[in-house]
């Protein structure tokens, strides 16, 4: 058995007899793609609008802290 999805389909069709192939890909396919999304604010109001999570990511960057005193 396998479980995957279907890449691409192709139909013959002779008259008498039709011939339909088809190709699958596994999902771990999905690992090789790029992806477009970013952990940024305006990312995420995307999905949700009114969540205020990733607002102050952009300062964090330039932020020194001092860790174990």
């Amino acid at each position: 058995m396998f479980s995957g999805r279907m890449d691409t389909m192709s139909i013959k069709d002779s008259g008498d007899t039709a011939n339909i192939s088809l190709t699958a890909e596994s999902r771990l396919i999905d690992l090789e793609r790029s992806r477009e999304r970013r952990y940024t604010s305006e990312d995420q109001k995307i999905d949700y609008p009114n969540d205020k999570g990733l607002e102050f990511i952009a300062d964090l960057q330039n932020q020194e802290i001092v860790w174990g005193r």
